[in-house]
């Protein structure tokens, strides 16, 4: 009589590959060499320099949170405009507590130079490799042009990003065009925060705008001028669970 020795054995295979991938996920970044509870500044990644948020206890396979600032403002070690607005503040005021977030946050440096979609796109794959983060929860966001640069890279790579957040931006017809044309269950949820009294980029232009794609985002309205609707988007719970900044994974 054959004993039954495979159903066993292919037991203890699925269990072991189990705890090797709940071992992988529970490695601290600390084990990579990289220091956790700490603000990097024009940290290069992917060629490109970088403001880095890792929180405290950081590990392996974490939430990846891609945040594009504004055209003409910076991020980087030599002119730090970048945190007098938008979710730097929110985080540089303690609104959201550095140690609360349940992400990597990165910034990427752009200056004046826009660069490419395509090689922002690079830039982003390789934050990701770099600090080993979970693939399935990278997460997009962009204040003002980097909201225009934002609804670019969504409709470039819709694969990419588990969800989108989108404060006082706008959007550019043909990018329009080209996600109203895309299959709507290729895109991940997408969260436009905008006031009516931004005058950067026109509120009921926007509403215009996105009218073909109402289906697929979530409008909120909120108070204060281009910058300050911004920093109020941040503040706002379901952004902060959407990007994982807070809340439970």
């Amino acid at each position: 009589m054959k004993k039954p020795i495979a159903v066993p054995l292919l037991l203890v295979a699925i269990l072991l590959l189990a705890s090797m991938a709940s071992a992988a996920e529970s490695i601290p970044l600390e084990n990579w060499g990289i220091e956790t509870g700490k603000i990097y500044k024009d940290i290069v990644i992917g060629g490109m320099p970088c403001w880095v948020w890792i929180p405290e206890g950081a590990k392996v396979n974490m939430p990846l949170t891609i945040f594009m600032h504004g055209s003409g403002q910076s991020i980087g070690g030599r002119n730090e405009s970048m945190t007098a607005v938008s979710l730097p503040l929110v985080l540089s005021r303690g609104d959201i507590p550095f140690g609360s977030l349940n992400t990597i946050l990165v910034a990427p440096h752009r200056e004046n130079d826009p660069y490419g979609n395509e090689r922002m796109i690079a830039v982003i794959e390789s934050a990701a490799e770099t600090y080993g983060s979970d693939k399935s929860k990278i997460a997009l966001t962009g204040y003002s042009w980097g909201g225009v640069m934002s609804y670019d890279l969504v409709a470039m790579r819709p694969d990419l990003f588990c969800s989108v957040v989108i404060t006082s931006g706008r959007i550019r017809p043909e990018t329009a065009n080209e996600l109203e044309q895309m299959d709507k269950e290729l895109l991940p949820p997408i969260t436009v925060v905008h006031s009516q009294r931004d005058t950067s980029y026109n509120y009921d232009e926007l509403l215009e705008a996105l009218a073909p794609l109402e289906q697929s985002i979530t409008f909120i309205t909120v108070e204060g001028g281009h910058g300050k609707a911004s920093v109020n988007a941040y503040l706002i719970s379901d952004v902060q669970k959407a990007l994982f900044l807070t809340g439970e994974l």
